[in-house]
């Protein structure tokens, strides 16, 4: 509280100085018999624009910290509001239970943001860690087509797949070709962090 009042003392400060100083009357009384540097009126802009500049942003993350405290507080109350209703149907139900499971957390939750499968990593050069430009790899489901996964200049790649057994294949233009078996399950995405050798 006390940071905000204090920028705001700094900020109406800042503003009277710009203001007294926007007239030619009072650069001219200040400046004159040498009270002032020549170029203090210069050096006072500067200064004040930059103020206005990190205030500004000061002002702005406060503002996002107050909004995060708000969505975190209606997340809670979202959260409070979900279990309670779930306990109450553990005691509705209890004598049904294919209606009952639609009742638990886990499961609710799994309609909300269901699990994925999928593959993430980064492929390198051997020794170097350097990144490979024009490294290809697919991934390829046991009975099914290979699928491309885009690989960005760094070396980097994240792609959601289906559940399975699958190949992945790592080449690029001068390296060995490497390929991997993995099992992909519902559990997020698995790294693979592969290392290729020149030929």
């Amino acid at each position: 509280m006390q940071h905000g009042v204090i920028g705001k003392v700094w900020g109406l400060m800042n503003t009277n100085a710009k203001n007294y100083l926007a007239a030619a009357a009072n650069v001219t009384a200040l400046t004159a018999g040498n009270n002032i540097p020549a170029a203090f009126v210069a050096t006072q802009k500067t200064g004040s624009d930059n103020f206005d500049a990190q205030y500004s942003s000061f002002k702005l993350t406060e503002e996002t910290s107050v909004e995060t405290a708000n969505k975190i507080k209606a997340n809670n109350i979202c959260y409070h509001s979900c279990m309670s209703m779930l306990k109450d149907a553990q005691v509705i139900f209890m004598n049904e239970p294919e209606i009952l499971t639609k009742f638990v957390f886990g499961n609710l939750l799994a309609l909300i943001n269901p699990p994925v499968a999928g593959v993430k990593g980064s492929i390198k050069e051997v020794g170097t860690n350097a990144s490979i430009v024009g490294a290809q790899l697919s991934a390829q489901l046991d009975g099914d087509i290979a699928k491309a996964i885009d690989v960005d200049d760094a070396g980097e790649f994240s792609q959601e797949l289906k559940e399975g057994n699958y190949t992945l294949t790592v080449s690029a233009a001068g390296y060995v070709t490497q390929p991997i078996i993995v099992d992909l399950k519902l559990t997020g995405l698995k790294t693979e962090k592969f290392v290729l050798a020149k030929i």
